[in-house]
């Protein structure tokens, strides 16, 4: 009657980690929550989630168990075997150090899961992607809308090997472009003054992403 719809099922499982967490204030203790799912059709073994803290970022505790690696200077959260649709969270305190003269600096953190969803990615795309993904962000501060573009691909192995473009609309109406090149891990912020209009970006990603 017209409606198409899925009728093969690609048996691979697709993980997915994402960081929440407060305002990280020199000499105080912060909380963030590692939120991670099983998005695909068959449980996935030997599961770890790895987080890699910046400079001043020193971990103290967390609701899971957890290993150092030095090699990657990442702790390490070994999940084991997650199902098909399942999900789960893990709090982590961590604390700036009361260093002089860091008050303004970013401290970004950075998480990945594996393995990877290589299953999905060999029957989804081509032999070209670069296994970037970029995902763009927006907040209002006053009159200016701050846009960040992020490459969520794990660093090394995620980089862009080639540029991408952005597009900027106010209502509706296309006012910018530009390009961005970003290794895995990396993010560009683009501010635009909004003069009262609703402020859009795109950004696209490389070829042969699967999504």
């Amino acid at each position: 009657a017209g409606f198409d719809f899925g009728f093969d099922v690609n048996l691979c499982h697709q993980l997915r980690v994402a960081i929440g967490e407060n305002r990280k204030r020199r000499c105080f203790r912060n909380y963030m929550t590692l939120s991670y799912w099983n998005e695909g059709t068959v449980a996935a073994d030997s599961v770890e989630i790895r987080v890699r803290f910046a400079q001043y970022d020193i971990p103290v505790s967390a609701s899971h168990a957890y290993t150092w690696d030095a090699s990657d200077s990442s702790i390490v959260f070994n999940l084991g075997t997650l199902n098909a649709n399942q999900s789960g969270s893990i709090s982590i305190v961590d604390s700036i150090a009361c260093v002089a003269g860091i008050t303004g600096l970013t401290q970004c953190t950075r998480a990945w899961i594996l393995p990877p969803n290589q299953c999905l990615i060999d029957s989804t795309t081509g032999t070209n992607w670069d296994k970037s993904s970029v995902k763009v962000t927006g907040s209002c501060i006053n009159d200016t809308v701050r846009f960040v573009i992020y490459n969520t691909g794990d660093p090394g192995t995620g980089d862009m090997q080639g540029i991408s473009e952005y597009r900027i609309y106010a209502d509706n109406v296309l006012k910018e472009t530009g390009t961005f090149q970003l290794a895995g891990g990396d993010s560009l912020v683009i501010s635009v003054v909004s003069g009262g209009a609703t402020i859009r970006l795109e950004a696209d990603q490389r070829p042969g992403h699967p999504g």
